[in-house]
């Protein structure tokens, strides 16, 4: 009876041990699936997404750096279509009376910090930007466990820092993802993650190491925030009072339009993104900024001065009007 029992026992654990490796071999061949797919996802963009770049000599070019926003997810809703770097374009060439400015939109929906200096430093070489205009922080990093200890010490608990790990395994974020959906909205997918320390952390200092990498090749840095206040603009505005960057603030923009009850006519279908409408308003409130700034030559009529007040009307609400 007990070497049969025995018996039972050995081959329950050789089952065991034999579906645990083949769980195992399962999951990292669907990590490894989904960290390829991601690859080819960015060198789509790279390739064939992003359009060409004007590189004729006299040109003045402004790179834009970003995520989904900077992309110009959902800019097809509204009055105004495009993305704000498209519409900024559009003023500034209207404004100079001839084609003297490209606005190089390289924002990539899902890309985090960590991508974004990973190739900043190719486009500074390939595209001599005068303007960098960068928008960053919304979507989480994965953190570097050495790293991460590297920088804070032995003060924090390393356990909590490999558990931040796993939380952004491919495969787990795609179970939440799914999860998510099932529960019809009822979670907030965006903001998972919200009180991660260490994620903003790792957030913060891969977005100073590309506006140092920016500053050294001699370009300008703008700052454009989110609609939307949170982790994010907290990072962004601790990052421009450090190093005396300057900001377009659109969430102040924002919050305006929220008081008088009109935020939903500039907001897209998906209650996050902007829609053709809010990009114009942050391409209005860049160019403001740059005039106010003196970041782009102004030789023009109307003046400076009756221009930026013409912007100031668009910002106020009056979308339509002329610039």
């Amino acid at each position: 009876m007990y070497v049969v029992a025995l018996r039972r026992v050995r081959r329950f654990i050789a089952w065991g041990s034999k579906a645990v490796l083949k769980t195992l071999l399962v999951l990292v061949i669907a990590e490894g699936v989904l960290w390829a797919t991601g690859h080819l996802y960015l060198w789509y963009y790279t390739k064939f997404a992003w359009k060409p770049a004007d590189l004729s000599p006299g040109i003045r070019r402004i790179l834009f750096i970003g995520e989904s926003t900077v992309e110009g997810q959902r800019c097809d809703e509204g009055d105004f279509k495009g993305p704000f770097p498209a519409q900024l374009e559009a003023m500034l060439n209207r404004m100079s009376g001839r084609n003297e400015f490209s606005c190089i939109n390289h924002g990539i929906s899902g890309v985090t910090s960590a991508h974004m200096l990973r190739y900043i430093g190719k486009d500074l070489v390939d595209y001599a930007p005068e303007i960098v205009v960068l928008q960053a922080g919304m979507n989480m990093n994965m953190p570097s466990i050495f790293r991460l200890i590297r920088r804070a010490g032995w003060d924090i608990e390393v356990d909590s820092v490999v558990l931040a790990k796993l939380h952004r395994l491919r495969i787990v974020r795609f179970g939440k993802l799914f999860y998510e959906m099932g529960r019809a909205g009822d979670l907030d997918p965006i903001h998972y993650y919200e009180d991660l320390e260490l994620e903003n952390a790792e957030n913060k200092a891969n977005i100073q190491t590309v506006i140092d990498k920016i500053k050294k090749y001699g370009a300008r840095v703008v700052i454009c925030n989110y609609f939307k206040e949170g982790y994010a603009n907290d990072i962004l505005k601790g990052v421009v009072r450090e190093n005396g960057l300057i900001l377009c603030d659109n969430a102040a923009v924002f919050k305006e339009w929220q008081r008088r009850g009109v935020d939903r006519t500039i907001i897209s279908s998906d209650g996050w993104h902007p829609n053709g409408n809010g990009y114009r308003l942050i391409a209005c409130n860049l160019l403001k900024t740059f005039l106010e700034k003196d970041l782009v030559p102004y030789a023009v009529e109307p003046s400076k001065a009756e221009r930026i007040k013409n912007l100031e009307a668009v910002l106020e609400g009056n979308l339509a009007a002329e610039i």
